[in-house]
């Protein structure tokens, strides 16, 4: 496993200055700023993200996208001494499985069932229309 170096802390993210930033690993951030937060990597570690998880993007949001980070870097995560982070991955892995499901299956190599998540149940209610339906409007 590559050596990544500790980074400054980040003065600016894509929602704003942070109110809050914690390196959780050395290169990865979490941040909070008054509207929202998420995860900011350093080059170096946005460079080794996994690349069916990677961003274009070195900010990863807080409500979905954090998951690709922790998914991403799950050995290093679940490895901590801290309590609950072995937790954190559990919930990532199952939050990239039900919001990314093409990611998750790119990066684990396991199929996700439609029912497992809510985007493959979109998809799959979208194509079940397709043809069924005829739109009329006056003009």
């Amino acid at each position: 496993m590559p050596k990544f170096n500790m980074t400054e802390t980040p003065r600016e993210t894509l929602w704003g200055a942070p109110q809050t930033a914690t390196q959780l690993l050395p290169g990865i951030w979490e941040v909070h700023t008054s509207s929202h937060g998420g995860m900011i990597l350093s080059d170096e570690r946005q460079a080794a993200m996994p690349a069916a998880l990677r961003l274009d993007s070195t900010s990863y949001e807080e409500d979905v996208d954090w998951a690709l980070v922790v998914l991403g870097f799950a050995n290093e995560f679940a490895g901590l001494p801290t309590k609950g982070f072995d937790l954190l991955v559990q919930n990532a892995r199952a939050s990239v499985r039900a919001w990314h499901p093409d990611r998750y299956a790119a990066h684990t190599g396991e199929a996700v069932e439609t029912s497992d998540s809510p985007i493959l149940r979109r998809r799959q209610a979208l194509t079940d229309m397709i043809g069924k339906y005829v739109v009329v409007s006056a003009s």
